[in-house]
């Protein structure tokens, strides 16, 4: 089973205990990771699900990543645990041969009808609450911001770098 599915189940059984039952209009945490999970899955290529299969999770310092052609794990700190008070860090990503990359998160952050106090930020779109959010794009800033009142478990976001496009040249006319 890939990675993303294994982080699903430890969230779903640290949701059992933390959270009060969800609204049925709403999907839950453990939901939105399936759904997400499943979503990544199935626009992998064969080679990609084995490399997310030997992903480890990790956190990133802040800063800016070239990164080659691979899958990875971007993850709060502390995730599926509550993340920090006061946090403000910034990831800029690209690819190492300018490659469209592709994002795709799953997140539980404290909501706010603005998303002013704690939100993700990918690319200018905000989030916060539980949700999941992706897109494709040749650079991603991503932004992770709280406050210094509530936490919650954060985010988690499967990174894929495709292979460059093999391209030929035609021959001269």
């Amino acid at each position: 089973m890939f990675s993303l599915t294994v982080i699903c189940l430890l969230v779903a059984g640290a949701l059992a205990e933390a959270e009060p039952q969800a609204s049925r209009s709403r999907a839950t945490f453990e939901e939105v990771l399936t759904s997400m999970s499943t979503r990544l899955k199935s626009q992998l290529s064969v080679t990609e699900l084995e490399d997310l299969k030997s992903a480890t999770p990790f956190t990133w310092s802040a800063g800016s990543h070239t990164l080659s052609a691979g899958v990875y794990i971007l993850k709060s700190p502390n995730f599926p645990f509550l993340y920090p008070n006061n946090y403000d860090r910034t990831w800029t990503i690209v690819g190492d041969e300018g490659q469209d990359i592709r994002i795709d998160c799953g997140y539980k952050i404290q909501y706010s009808s603005s998303c002013s106090k704690d939100y993700l930020q990918i690319n200018g779109a905000v989030r916060c609450g539980i949700g999941h959010y992706g897109t494709d794009s040749d650079e991603l800033e991503i932004r992770f911001v709280t406050n210094r009142f509530f936490r919650s478990i954060g985010f988690v976001c499967g990174i894929v770098v495709p292979s460059a496009a093999t391209t030929t040249e035609a021959p001269p006319p």
